[in-house]
């Protein structure tokens, strides 16, 4: 009986290993250290806004894009988080191959909406063997009351008189 309980035992810490093993695989890759890439509004009016993606390391960044376009996913800040507002369509006629940005050039980029309120548009560039996003928050109304810059190069402000009309 004691063999049969040792051979479960060895059976099962065997099982958990392997498991461990597996789960660990599937973990998700540590984002480097720095982001390659800035994000900078340079335009900023009641319903649009105009930003520079701007590549600040010493090495070419390859940027997401859908021909000619760079890809962009953009969420609107809701009372209980971020929502899907907008994103690039890529029909399948369109060559995917990412964009080369060498190091010191950038890509102006806009966003327009349809209301006032707080967005945040989010690129992805690829690095360390995956895509990564870069994401910048940028608010869009009649009056900004204050701003702050938060650790991950996101810019927060409080927006008065902002909401869906």
């Amino acid at each position: 009986m004691l063999r049969n309980a040792s051979a479960l035992t060895l059976v099962c810490m065997l099982a958990f290993a392997g498991c461990a093993a597996v789960l660990d695989d599937c973990r998700e890759p540590t984002p480097p250290g720095q982001a390659p890439l800035s994000m900078l509004v340079v335009q900023r009016e009641r319903l649009f806004a105009r930003y520079t993606i701007l590549n600040v390391v010493q090495d070419a960044v390859l940027i997401e894009a859908c021909g000619p376009k760079t890809v962009t996913t953009v969420e609107e800040q809701r009372p209980l988080g971020w929502s899907p507002y907008a994103c690039t369509f890529c029909p399948a006629m369109y060559d995917r191959t990412p964009k080369r940005l060498a190091p010191g050039d950038s890509l102006v980029e806009f966003l327009a909406v349809q209301a006032p309120g707080t967005y945040r548009v989010q690129v992805r560039y690829w690095a360390r063997g995956h895509w990564w996003p870069l994401r910048k928050t940028i608010i869009l109304g009649d009056q900004v009351v204050g701003s702050s810059t938060v650790p991950n190069g996101a810019l927060h402000a409080r927006v008065a008189g902002v909401g869906r009309r």
